[in-house]
């Protein structure tokens, strides 16, 4: 769902004035998959902490 709105919303940003300010936010579907992954494999996430 958030995956897509981060491609056409970087051209969006721009005209918000907000270009640097969204590259913060461009990271965060890149950490929204990390997540995903843990729940994939719970154990993994035990083994790292």
């Amino acid at each position: 769902m958030g995956g897509h709105a981060p491609g056409p919303a970087r051209s969006d940003p721009i005209d918000h004035g907000r270009g640097p300010a969204w590259i913060a936010p461009d990271i965060a579907p890149d950490e929204e998959n990390v997540p995903v992954a843990h729940l994939d494999a719970p154990e993994v996430f035990q083994i790292r902490a």
